[in-house]
């Protein structure tokens, strides 16, 4: 019997981690030493449960290079309780800033940033969320300090 030339095992190897749930992670090991990556950037939207604010759709739009991540993040609530939950200037009302973090496996760190000058209640420090992803899901916490109040919740997203 011939020996599967190393172009057919990539493929195999590709094939069968993508069909194995458990291949859905940041990294993979294939045949004959083959590595592969499946990425989390591109965009997630889902839900946002936050202790001052209440629930909430919340968006991420994620660049991935290597291990680290960057990017943005998009939060709506629905209930306007307190000014930590809206922006006055955003047409929308939504809060919105910059993001950057690190994958390590399927772990998670990102850290949430508000816009320079932006309206409303601005975060006293970042954000920071800790969670873990699969291709199809990120989940997380999330804590810090708004608004000088200390704030925490919860995220779940999906692609």
């Amino acid at each position: 019997m011939r020996k599967p030339s190393p172009a057919v095992l990539a493929v195999v190897s590709l094939v069968l981690c993508l069909v194995l749930p458990g291949c859905d992670r940041h990294r993979g090991d294939g045949f004959d030493g083959f590595d592969f990556e499946v990425f989390i950037a591109g965009s997630w939207s889902g839900t946002i449960e936050d202790s001052e604010c209440g629930t909430g759709e919340i968006r991420f739009e994620l660049i991935q290079t290597g291990d680290r991540v960057s990017g943005s993040w998009y939060v709506s609530f629905s209930s306007r309780t307190s000014e930590r939950c809206w922006d006055p200037d955003a047409r929308d009302g939504r809060l919105s800033g910059p993001l950057s973090g690190r994958v390590d496996g399927s772990g998670l760190t990102l850290t949430l940033q508000r816009l320079q000058g932006s309206a409303g209640c601005s975060f006293t420090q970042p954000i920071s969320l800790i969670g873990a992803w699969t291709s199809r899901r990120l989940t997380g916490s999330y804590s810090g300090a708004s608004c000088g109040a200390t704030v925490t919740g919860t995220v779940t997203t999906g692609r």
